[in-house]
């Protein structure tokens, strides 16, 4: 949560999401840390690469680098930062 207030700080438009299903096995990269997180770009049709959205992708992903190597370094300051974090509840049926 630290790291996502600290990307929310320096880029106000990164959103934060949570899905979390009781029950369900995660489809999300559990791998990286305890609770999981994903970069999700676009909204961009499939099969386009946009130069501009690539690019702030690889900065963003750069800058949580930088993060990681100075929080294992010390040298990350404790800080309380404010962080809007929207919650997934349930999928909305829509009727036909």
């Amino acid at each position: 949560m630290k790291l996502a207030a600290y990307l929310t700080a320096i880029e106000p438009s990164i959103k934060v999401y949570s899905w979390v299903e009781p029950g369900k096995d995660s489809s999300f990269l559990n791998s990286l840390c305890e609770n999981g997180f994903a970069i999700e770009v676009g909204a961009i049709a499939s099969g386009i690469l946009n130069a501009a959205l690539f690019q702030q992708t690889e900065s963003l992903i750069q800058t949580i680098l930088d993060y990681l190597e100075n929080l294992n370094s010390g040298a990350i300051e404790q800080t309380n930062r404010k962080l809007t974090i929207y919650e997934h509840w349930k999928p909305v049926a829509l009727d036909d």
